[in-house]
C-alpha cells in the first residue's frame, strides 16, 4: 500500500516501501468508534436502540527516511514540516491499492513528531504523523459520472431528407458498490421546464421549480453540510437558486446497491439533459 498526502496548495508527498519516506506503519484506516444512542423507560428491561453515529477518523502515519548528514536530515525534515502545516487547512489522504484507490479529507492534529533511535543514529530518523478526518468516510479518488437524458441508438436512412430515428433515455441504473449511501451531484442543462430527478429505488426526487434556457445550467450538491443550488447561465454568471427548489424535494444520495433514477421536466423539453456525478464513500480501506 502506498499513501500520498495532498496538502490545500497542490503539493504532494508519498509514502511507500519505495519513496524517500519510508512508510513503516499506519494506524486508523479501518477502526472507528461508534456512539450509539438507546433510552430506557422506567421499569424496561434493558434499553431501546434510537440511533448510532461515528466519531471522526483519527490516523496515524509512522514514517522513516535515510539522511546522509545533518543537512540532509534537516532539509527532508523540513519538508515534512512545510507539507502538515496545520495553518494551510485541510489536505487529503489517498490509500493507493493494487486496483483501486481511495481518499479522506483530513489535517494535521498535531505537529510531526522526529525521533531517531540510538541503533538508528547517524542513519534514519522516524517521524509520527498525527491526522484527523471530521468526515470519517473514505471515498473514490476518481469520480463517477453518468447522463440521464441523452439519446442512444438511432437508424439513418438515406432518403432525399436524411432521418434519423433515436431513443431518448430518461431513467438509468447506478450501481452503489461503496459502504453507505453516496451524496451526489446533479447537473441539469436547459432548455428545461422545472427538471426533476426521481431516485425510483427510494421514492426520493428533487425538482426544481424553474425555466431552463439553451445555454443554463443548474447545480445541485446533496453532501451534509454542502447542500447547495446553483444556476450558471450561458455568459457564465452565477446565482443561488435554491429558493427554485420544490419544498417536497430531498437532498437524496445513492442507497447502497441498485439505484434507478429518472429524469423529467413539465415540457418534454428536446434538449434537455442531466448528469449525475458521485464518488462511493467506504468505512475503512
Amino acid at each position: 500500500m502506498q499513501m500520498t498526502y495532498i496538502n490545500s496548495s497542490g503539493e504532494q508527498i508519498d509514502f511507500s516501501l519505495d519513496s524517500e519516506y519510508l512508510l513503516i506503519d499506519v494506524q486508523g484506516v479501518s477502526g472507528l468508534n461508534l456512539n450509539i444512542e438507546a433510552q430506557k423507560a422506567p421499569l424496561q428491561d434493558g434499553q431501546t436502540y434510537l440511533f448510532n453515529t461515528l466519531d471522526s477518523r483519527l490516523i496515524t502515519l509512522t514514517v522513516a527516511f535515510v539522511y546522509e548528514d545533518d543537512n540532509d536530515k534537516y532539509f527532508k525534515r523540513d519538508m515534512l514540516l512545510k507539507m502538515f502545516n496545520p495553518k494551510l487547512g485541510q489536505g487529503v489522504l489517498q490509500a493507493d491499492f493494487l486496483h483501486y484507490t481511495r481518499e479522506v479529507d483530513c489535517i494535521v492534529s498535531g505537529m510531526p513528531d522526529f525521533y531517531v533511535a540510538p541503533e538508528d543514529a547517524d542513519t534514519l530518523c522516524k517521524v509520527q504523523i498525527n491526522l484527523i478526518a471530521h468526515d470519517p468516510y473514505w471515498r473514490d479518488a476518481r469520480q463517477r459520472e453518468i447522463e440521464i437524458a441523452s439519446y442512444s441508438g438511432g437508424l439513418s436512412f438515406p432518403l432525399s431528407l436524411p432521418m434519423n430515428f433515436r431513443v431518448k433515455e430518461k431513467s438509468k441504473k447506478i450501481y452503489n458498490d461503496g459502504h453507505v449511501d453516496a451524496p451526489v451531484t446533479i447537473e441539469f442543462f436547459g432548455p428545461a421546464v422545472n427538471p426533476t430527478v426521481t431516485n425510483e429505488t427510494t421514492g426520493e426526487y428533487i425538482k426544481v421549480n424553474k425555466t431552463l434556457i439553451d445555454g443554463d445550467k443548474l447545480i445541485i450538491t446533496t453532501g451534509f453540510g454542502n447542500k447547495a443550488v446553483r444556476l450558471i447561465d450561458g455568459v457564465g454568471a452565477e446565482s443561488n437558486a435554491f429558493h427554485y427548489v420544490d419544498l417536497q424535494s430531498t437532498f437524496f444520495g445513492l442507497a447502497t446497491g441498485i439505484n434507478e433514477l429518472n429524469f423529467d421536466d413539465d415540457n418534454d423539453s428536446e434538449g434537455a439533459n442531466v448528469k449525475i456525478k458521485w464518488k462511493n464513500r467506504y468505512l475503512g480501506v
